[in-house]
């Protein structure tokens, strides 16, 4: 009972930490059996080498449609928004069949019977569906850290200290501050795409396990997912709408959201304490949104 409690009030870090620490998660058994399943999405990629001339096809029709949006959006950042949504197309797909196709199997009983807990199961299988995304995780994750150092560094040129709380603060304390901006800033970006990066992944096997079969479980946990990753987006649209504090374009912000999140904008946007005020309130929020996806999660994988 005191794990089924403490796998209740899983947060997002912790959520994180099992679903990435793949040599803490080598001594169970449903790791260790999910690692030897082919993914979904190779299935696709295969499908797609083999038809080598259509593939090459949209290919060359994406690349064109892309640079004709990036011409008339006259920003280049649109180029790469479906790198970012590609990342969450190909989380969402590799999660997707977690639950749901143990259940077309009959074998989600069997698993249940095990000494093992519901979340110890779930998020075993879940560890071992990423296994076969590691290096690519890696990758993203080495990118994130690069992006954090230069959200810390460009923190001391975007971030102002003219608000009229912080120009009556001592000098000294202003110098601290300074200091402090760009480790606190580098945490709140790692702490912000951690946290959407769980809320996708969340999405995907909230579906997967109430879904029937792997067919309507793929293009649901894709649609879940990227919803997720657009709210998250149109949320930090919608704080600095309502504190009018939107100074780039419209559209440019929106996609400045979906690639960097909204931490970063507060910080270029908004005075410090307002800052660091949204970023915190906007971080509440998905670790509340968090906690009820992983409550639903576990609701829908208990059920036979």
């Amino acid at each position: 009972m005191a794990q089924h409690s403490e796998s209740i009030k899983m947060s997002s870090w912790q959520i994180f930490r099992r679903l990435t620490d793949y040599w803490g998660a080598i001594e169970n058994p449903v790791f260790a059996r999910e690692i030897q399943r082919v993914p979904l999405w190779q299935r696709y990629v295969s499908r797609a080498a083999q038809s080598s001339g259509l593939t090459v096809t949209l290919g060359g029709l994406l690349c064109y449609l892309s640079v004709l949006i990036a011409y008339y959006a006259q920003t280049i950042l649109v180029l790469f928004v479906p790198l970012a949504l590609g990342w969450t197309l190909l989380i969402s797909l590799t999660l997707a069949p977690i639950v749901v196709r143990e259940r077309e199997e009959n074998t989600w009983h069997t698993l249940r019977t095990t000494p093992l807990e519901i979340d110890a199961i779930v998020l075993g299988k879940a560890a071992g569906a990423l296994w076969w995304l590691r290096y690519l995780l890696r990758g993203v994750m080495g990118l994130t850290v690069l992006g954090a150092i230069g959200v810390g560094v460009g923190s001391l040129i975007f971030v102002s200290f003219e608000s009229a709380p912080l120009s009556r603060l001592p000098a000294l304390m202003v110098c601290g501050l300074t200091l402090a901006l760009p480790l606190t800033s580098s945490a709140l970006f790692l702490i912000d795409r951690g946290q959407q990066m769980v809320l996708a992944a969340l999405a995907a096997l909230v579906v997967s396990a109430r879904s029937r079969t792997v067919r309507l479980a793929a293009p649901m946990a894709v649609i879940t997912a990227l919803a997720a990753t657009l709210l998250d987006a149109g949320l930090g649209l919608l704080v600095l709408t309502q504190l009018g504090q939107l100074t780039a374009p419209l559209h440019e912000t929106g996609l400045l959201l979906i690639l960097f999140g909204p931490t970063v904008m507060y910080l270029a946007e908004l005075p410090l304490w307002m800052a660091l005020l949204a970023a915190l309130s906007t971080m509440l929020l998905r670790e509340a949104l968090v906690w009820i996806g992983w409550r639903w999660l576990l609701s829908a994988a208990r059920l036979p």
